[in-house]
């Protein structure tokens, strides 16, 4: 599996339980999710986790930094 590429599909596909736990099921593109350059994208939540210094729960559940998912076509 490749690594992360950071280009947001899998947020832009659906809302993570993480975002659904604190805002509920908002049937919309998740306002955690920020837009850091063209095509390159991050997790407030997980953001706001690292910076806090707390062990990465968010980040950990997420699947963040274990690979990419999204089937690009070549």
């Amino acid at each position: 599996m490749p690594a992360c590429s950071g280009c947001g599909r899998c947020c832009l596909s659906e809302q993570c339980h993480a975002s659904m736990i604190v805002l509920g099921d908002i049937g919309a593109i998740c306002p955690f999710l920020r837009l850091v350059e063209p095509g390159f994208y991050r997790c407030r939540l997980v953001e706001m986790e690292a910076a806090s210094g707390a062990e990465p729960l968010i980040a950990r559940a997420l699947g963040i930094g274990k690979g990419c998912t999204n089937e690009t076509e070549e």
